[in-house]
């Protein structure tokens, strides 16, 4: 024997006290979010990092680290913000310093204030997760090469 479908999907029937609570659910549950979101945290971010005003002089031999962690404090708000419209971050390469060879080093707790002006308002960096950078960085050389072409010309009578 076959069952009707309209018999085994019979509508719910929603009272008023069932409207109510849901009313009042999420209005707490609003509440609730703008109460954690008002305090203020300290979290660990990942940015991408982007190398500018690398010396004319040098060359990145291998592609250096993207990414750079950072532990900031902020609220809620300004965090929630941050993660949905994160920026890259520039990190200045003109104080790299030597280590051995082609080895290269950057400090990226010296540029702490560079990397505070660059997050948004309200988010104040903690600390920078790494404290070294390193890198293989290659003398970028130029040279000079005269060329001479091995040509000869010869143009047909009346069109020289």
């Amino acid at each position: 024997m076959k069952i009707p479908v309209k018999s085994k999907f019979k509508k719910a029937k929603v009272n008023k006290k069932q409207h109510v609570l849901l009313f009042f659910l999420s209005f707490s549950f609003l509440f609730w979010i703008l109460t954690n979101l008002s305090k203020e945290y300290t979290t660990v971010m990942n940015y991408k990092v982007l190398y500018v005003n690398l010396p004319a002089s040098k060359m990145f031999q291998n592609s250096p680290e993207a990414d750079l962690d950072l532990r900031v404090r902020g609220t809620g708000f300004k965090l929630f913000s941050e993660n949905l419209l994160r920026k890259p971050l520039y990190l200045e390469m003109q104080k790299v310093s030597l280590k051995q060879g082609f080895d290269y080093y950057l400090l990226p707790n010296a540029q702490k204030l560079k990397l505070q002006e660059q997050l948004r308002k309200g988010i104040i960096l903690e600390q920078v997760l790494k404290d070294t950078l390193f890198f293989e960085l290659g003398q970028n050389k130029q040279k000079k090469v005269p060329v001479q072409a091995n040509l000869n010309f010869r143009f047909k009578s009346g069109y020289s």
